[in-house]
């Protein structure tokens, strides 16, 4: 029998789309203490993570480039937020799309066929080499019912055995480490541009389903053509 879980698309919503859906949890869990009676965050909380994700993307889409670290962090902190609340939720409705729903959330079957577990570490990386310069593409190997794949491009060196991926789809990066790019789309094959021509670069696949995310995978090194 197929159950419900908290999907974890929202991981790649469209950007003027995730305070919307971050306000819709908040409501969600804080306007129904009757079902959420130990929610992970306060209503204060929620709000700092929302509204820290609207200003700095605000900064960066006027600002550019220098803008971005601030944006990406309170991203990151939103997601993370997101995450826990889904892992709480989903612990209260053991299936109940309709605690699911009521929580902010869009519920999603967990089935047979590769939606029940969460995905096994991608092991087939596939380079295109025939780009213009300061161009790289890369794909994984297909996954049934995959929701979405994330791509990391590690500039230079590969990425310390510190990086991982936690349960909920949190990526953990230690102090100091290489220069990364995220591919955030939901689609497997993944394109970055605007890179250093002739140095070489390593790509990290995670596969996301309503399950879980999978193991980071090892690191394909590529020159930069």
């Amino acid at each position: 029998m197929a159950i419900s879980v908290c999907s974890l698309s929202f991981h790649t919503m469209a950007l003027d789309k995730v305070d919307v859906f971050g306000t819709g949890v908040q409501q969600g869990i804080i306007g129904n203490p009757t079902t959420f009676t130990s929610p992970p965050f306060t209503n204060d909380q929620y709000g700092v993570f929302v509204q820290n994700y609207v200003t700095t993307r605000g900064a960066y889409k006027m600002g550019g480039k220098a803008q971005k670290p601030a944006f990406l962090e309170a991203k990151t902190a939103l997601m993370g937020a997101m995450d826990t609340t889904a892992d709480y939720v989903n612990g209260i409705a053991k299936g109940n799309a309709d605690i699911i729903t009521l929580a902010g959330f869009k519920p999603t079957h967990q089935g047979t066929g590769g939606g029940s577990n969460p995905p096994v570490q991608a092991q087939t990386i596939t380079v295109d080499r025939s780009l213009p310069s300061g161009q790289i593409g890369a794909e994984c190997e297909s996954y049934t019912k995959a929701e979405s794949f994330g791509c990391i491009l590690s500039e230079g060196q590969l990425l310390t055995s510190a990086v991982s991926i936690t349960p909920s789809g949190q990526l953990k990066l230690p102090t100091g480490t290489a220069t990364v790019y995220f591919s955030l789309s939901r689609q497997r094959k993944k394109l970055f541009t605007g890179l250093t021509s002739n140095l070489t670069y390593y790509v990290y696949f995670y596969v996301v389903n309503a399950a879980g995310v999978s193991p980071l995978s090892e690191g394909k090194s590529v020159v930069c053509p």
